[in-house]
């Protein structure tokens, strides 16, 4: 059978990895909004509800014990598409309704961290449980459609922002967020900590984490992003020299 390592590096390339260029694409063939002009083909609603009945699907398939060992590496290559399908869509409507607020992606991205833990906590305790994730997301995926095909959830994409700065300064930029998701990873999955051995205490963990990512932008909305960025990326800095020690 496939080395579940590469099965998820496959599903780690796919889900994340492509959503730039999957974005721009969507982009492209979303609406536009161009003064009192509105053209406008809003996929984004049908693009996050496919994620989301590929996802579900295959949970159901995986619970049947339909899918092989063989399988493994091109189910992961559809679930990681499927995942960046669902934040890209989703994802693109929340930025529209924020009108320029970083609240609603706070809040937005805040509830995948708890999700995550309680998913991976439930099939901990009972395999049975990915048929019920996977009947929830069909269920997730019909109403999505059903909002989808009335007027009222139409949401145009108003957002051109354009970035303005030289070549190199961009390429700084993108290097430090690139290191700064690198050391997160690593943090994440190179390093053990006993509290993950324990149900309530990585809950409080991840709750922490639900609260703050929604918290910051609330917060980058009240006293701006950059000063919210950077008192937050000081605080994790001096936080992160004492975590060995009380890891």
């Amino acid at each position: 059978g496939a080395s579940p390592v590469m099965a998820v590096l496959a599903y780690d390339f796919f889900a994340f990895v492509t959503e730039l260029p999957f974005g721009a694409v969507l982009d492209h063939i979303s609406g536009r909004y161009d003064g009192a002009q509105i053209s406008y083909s809003n996929k984004n609603g049908l693009i996050a509800a496919c994620g989301c009945a590929v996802i579900a699907i295959l949970d159901i398939l995986a619970f049947a014990d339909i899918i092989t060992a063989v399988a493994f590496i091109p189910v992961a290559v559809v679930l990681g598409i499927a995942n960046a399908a669902y934040h890209l869509g989703a994802g693109i409507d929340v930025i529209n309704l924020s009108e320029r607020k970083a609240s609603f992606s706070g809040i937005f991205i805040s509830t995948g961290a708890l999700g995550l833990f309680l998913g991976t906590q439930a099939l901990f305790m009972h395999y049975e449980n990915l048929l019920i994730m996977g009947l929830a997301l069909l269920c997730m995926s019909a109403y999505i459609l059903w909002e989808y095909f009335h007027e009222t959830a139409f949401i145009q994409n108003k957002d051109d922002t354009v970035i303005k700065a030289g070549s190199i300064r961009i390429f700084l930029a993108l290097a430090l967020l690139f290191l700064v998701i690198l050391y997160r990873s690593f943090l994440g999955f190179a390093s053990k900590y006993s509290w993950r051995s324990g149900f309530v205490i990585g809950l409080v963990a991840t709750l922490a984490v639900v609260v703050g990512k929604a918290a910051g932008g609330i917060i980058a909305d009240r006293f701006g992003w950059k000063r919210t960025i950077m008192a937050s990326m000081l605080v994790c800095a001096v936080l992160a020299v004492f975590s060995d020690a009380s890891a």
